[in-house]
């Protein structure tokens, strides 16, 4: 089950269904784009995991974290449901029923008429009430009945870390990062020629031994800054004339322990030639947990650009910002 969240791209599935493979997980959806996912938390208990997805797949990346239903009280033995489960080159849906519930899972039986097909493959499948996504299954042992993850369970053990309240990014952890290659990221793929810019502003002097912002946007060295609630770090640069600006590629390498990588960022342009600002907001969310962000904007003209790095990955600071790359 893809679901997206401040910009990025997650699937939840059974921790079964990937086994030992934790990176470049293959993902694919019925004649459309693939892409892959890299497990950044797996509970094997509840045969539940979850990964940062990657690649065409992220175009149409399914629900919305914040639509997932936090309270099923309402699901009840004999409820109506369907299960939506993927084939090779389609969906199937089956009319069932629910059977027997608990505080974590619930079970699903074919509705009279429909075939008795839950087998194994179904794992993974979505359950759903209506358009409300309930379910998700972990085990099909038998044709007639398969065994569901509720969604308000999914939800309860996904949050902390898909929400931002875990102790620290997953890469964080020894134990993810040497099997997640997202934890280890590279420069941005077919990077071009980066439009030149002059840094005019920064909030925060760097922390002792760091470059400042002017001399990280001329690749002489990372500039690490201090940062809280309610100190946002912010950075101003300006173009020699207004440029179209439609790609950003924002980079850090920290290490978790003592710097943080950014989290939510907010980016504004600002065309205006006359003194007078009209900051257009055209960025405002989160960095992949790996440290880069590589997006495409909507083209925009700019003269100046202010980014304002208002969280970190973990709580923590001082924040670390290796590369920031404007291209056409």
């Amino acid at each position: 089950m893809l679901v997206r969240h401040r910009g990025n791209c997650f699937v939840i599935m059974p921790a079964h269904v990937h086994g030992l493979r934790f990176n470049a997980v293959r993902l694919s959806v019925p004649n459309g784009p693939i892409g892959q996912a890299d497990i950044v938390f797996s509970d094997g208990a509840e045969d539940l995991s979850l990964g940062l997805v990657s690649g065409g797949i992220t175009q149409d990346c399914g629900i919305e974290w914040t639509a997932l239903p936090r309270d099923l009280g309402g699901l009840r033995p004999g409820s109506a449901v369907i299960v939506l489960r993927a084939r090779q080159q389609s969906e199937e849906a089956r009319k069932a029923t629910v059977g027997a519930t608990t505080f974590e899972t619930f079970s699903v039986r074919p509705m009279a008429g429909e075939p008795d097909d839950l087998f194994a493959g179904t794992s993974g499948a979505t359950v759903f009430d209506g358009d409300r996504p309930v379910g998700m299954v972990t085990d099909a042992e038998t044709a007639g009945e398969a065994w569901a993850l509720r969604m308000d369970e999914v939800v309860a053990r996904l949050s902390r870390w898909i929400g931002g309240m875990q102790d620290g990014r997953a890469c964080d952890d020894p134990r993810v990062a040497e099997r997640v290659a997202a934890c280890a990221p590279d420069a941005a793929a077919d990077a071009g020629p980066g439009l030149p810019y002059e840094v005019v502003e920064w909030s925060e002097h760097p922390v002792k031994g760091a470059d400042d912002p002017v001399s990280m946007a001329a690749g002489k060295g990372a500039y690490v800054a201090p940062i809280g609630p309610d100190a946002p770090l912010r950075i101003e640069l300006s173009f020699p004339e207004a440029v179209v600006v439609g790609r950003l590629v924002l980079r850090s390498t920290a290490d978790g322990k003592t710097q943080f990588s950014p989290r939510s960022i907010r980016v504004t342009a600002d065309v205006s030639a006359d003194g007078a600002r009209r900051p257009i907001t055209f960025v405002d969310r989160d960095v992949p947990p790996n440290g880069l962000l590589d997006v495409r904007l909507r083209k925009i003209y700019a003269r100046r650009i202010t980014i304002e790095v208002l969280s970190t990955w973990g709580g923590g600071s001082p924040v670390r910002l290796d590369e920031i790359r404007f291209e056409e």
